[in-house]
């Protein structure tokens, strides 16, 4: 099972690759044009100044997006690190698995994206209804389960870790010969 919050991972790292050599290369026009300001003619280091704006702009924009998706989804998982660690662990049944079928990941390959509906009951006896985060890479024949961690302090703050009900090491042989 992979957590659809990957994607959003991956999706940020290739926006900070590729906004690094635009900033990059503002930096070097802002360098040229301080540099090479007395041998030039008179509209060169306009030029220089506007590539400088240009580069850095797009290279802000994508480096500063990319960042944000990052930053999201690592924030993200501190915070569910930390809900396992410190919150409160209920095993959950899972009523229903609902299958998103407007999010298409790797759209040659079929892949079911859903999301996971539990339930549990509370320290208090009180039936809880939670949902869990979107994964993707789901068979329906798989058997599942669920455990919910929820915080000491907030309960409207829980985290749903969805795993096999059999965990088994599979291991695949492969042969090359």
């Amino acid at each position: 099972m992979r957590p659809y919050k990957n994607t959003l991972r991956l999706l940020g790292k290739i926006y900070m690759i590729i906004g690094a050599p635009f900033l990059v290369l503002s930096i070097v026009f802002i360098i040229l044009r301080l540099v090479l300001v007395f041998e030039l003619p008179s509209d060169a280091p306009v030029a220089f100044v506007a590539l400088a704006f240009t580069f850095g702009f797009m290279g802000a924009i994508f480096f500063i997006l990319g960042l944000c998706f990052y930053m999201y989804v690592r924030n993200k998982y501190i915070k569910n690190e930390l809900l396992k660690r410190n919150g409160i662990r209920y095993d959950a049944e899972i009523v229903r698995i609902v299958p998103k079928p407007y999010i298409y990941i790797n759209y040659p390959i079929a892949q079911i994206t859903a999301h996971a509906e539990c339930s549990y009951t509370n320290k208090n006896n009180k039936i809880c209804l939670v949902k869990s985060e979107s994964f993707t890479q789901y068979n329906p024949n798989e058997k599942l389960k669920a455990c919910v961690y929820v915080s000491r302090e907030n309960p409207k703050d829980y985290f749903v870790d969805i795993s096999l009900e059999s965990e088994t090491d599979v291991q695949f042989d492969y042969d090359y010969r």
